[in-house]
Order: structure tokens, then sequence, then C-alpha cells
């Protein structure tokens, strides 16, 4: 998510994990196989300015 933020919008990697800290919500998806869990990570893109 770090990387993504970083390309898509031009934040710096300390500005992109700040922004991650606040604003990434982190689900459990998967967890069919225990202990291996799928973690989704979900970013509001309303949070940008258009």
């Amino acid at each position: 998510m770090i990387d993504y933020i970083g390309e898509t919008r031009g934040y710096s990697r300390e500005q992109a994990y700040a922004l991650c800290s606040v604003a990434v919500n982190l689900r459990i998806s998967q967890v069919v196989d225990v202990p291996n869990l799928v973690v989704s990570a979900f970013l509001p893109l309303d949070i940008f300015e258009t």
C-alpha cells in the first residue's frame, strides 16, 4: 500500500506510511488455511483531493 500511494499520488515513503497508519483499513478476508490468513487493505480514495 505504501508503494501504491507513492507511485500513484507522488508521496514519499514516509508520507505514505503516515497516511496508511490513519486511513487504511485492514480486514481479515479469509481464514481457510490456518495459520495462513488473507489480509486485505482498503484505502478510501475520497481522502485525496480531485
